[in-house]
């Protein structure tokens, strides 16, 4: 009894955890590990008592508890991303016990339903683990391959001046993308690409916003993943030149760039976000076409 108890406590564990990253990797947001752990342990204490409830009630308390889980998960802050999230969740769950019983069903494991899932004969240990890590792997890296094709639509190559410097970057096209001064609109760089441009300022003169020989300086409050609200330094550099099909674009004078501390480069496979009001909505609409 004590194996099953602990066989229990770690399968649902790491089920749980798994469900939850793919949530957040379909739905491309954050998640604290205090928050996954405590959700997950919510989770697997429920699993641990459910053979003591009826059918019925088991069927009574999965949607509360996964509302539950994603509460404490993902805290959405609107009913809307709330009703979003549970159903991903129970969707990414669906999934999970799609793979595992089609497993079953290949290698000819005989089941049944009662108050849990019962099997003619024992898996060996880390059976259900490895059938649900493979799954997981599976659907992270076909989200994955799906982003990168759907984003190559939305790739530049982009080349940035200032005096003497000129650097060539990849360009990422967010419409989300809206931050503005004064009807000027922002493009995001990340630090590598800041300290290739500007090798002499430190990230510490940076933080303590002192000695930056930048043109133009302001920083702007900008409302980040969370409603949190931060301060970003926002600067001018001579041009930034958009080039489509090996040719200019459109170059932008004294083009504001933004620095973001947050690396960006691994989700867009890009240096600098810029912004549609850049390239025209009309371009925008055109995007739109192509991938439809």
């Amino acid at each position: 009894m004590i194996v099953y108890v602990e066989s229990v406590i770690v399968d649902n564990m790491v089920i749980n955890s798994l469900i939850l990253l793919l949530t957040k990797d379909i739905l491309k947001t954050k998640i604290k590990r205090s928050r996954l752990m405590l959700s997950s342990l919510l989770g697997t204490i429920v699993a641990i008592f459910s053979p003591m409830f009826s059918n019925i009630i088991n069927l009574l308390i999965k949607l509360p508890l996964a509302m539950l889980m994603i509460m404490i998960a993902f805290c959405p802050k609107t009913i809307k991303k709330a009703l979003a999230t549970l159903l991903v969740f129970m969707l990414v769950t669906f999934a999970f016990g799609g793979a595992l019983l089609g497993v079953c069903e290949i290698f000819g494991i005989k089941f049944f339903l009662s108050k849990t899932v019962e099997y003619e004969y024992d898996f060996p240990i880390g059976f259900v683990l490895l059938v649900c890590y493979v799954t997981y792997l599976s659907a992270k890296n076909i989200l994955k391959y799906i982003f990168k094709k759907h984003s190559n639509n939305f790739l530049f190559d982009v080349v940035l001046k200032n005096k003497q410097k000129q650097l060539d970057c990849i360009a990422f096209l967010d419409s989300g993308n809206k931050i503005s001064q004064n009807g000027q609109p922002i493009s995001l760089i990340n630090f590598k690409t800041f300290n290739a441009l500007f090798p002499e300022i430190s990230l510490t003169n940076i933080l303590l916003k002192h000695n930056l020989p930048l043109c133009n300086i302001i920083y702007i409050d900008i409302k980040s993943i969370g409603s949190e609200t931060k301060s970003i330094l926002t600067f001018e550099i001579e041009s930034l030149t958009i080039k489509h099909n090996n040719n200019n674009f459109r170059t932008i004078k004294n083009a504001r760039l933004g620095l973001s501390l947050v690396d960006f480069s691994k989700n867009t496979d890009s240096d600098i976000i810029i912004s549609n009001q850049i390239l025209g909505d009309n371009y925008e609409l055109e995007i739109d076409k192509k991938i439809s």
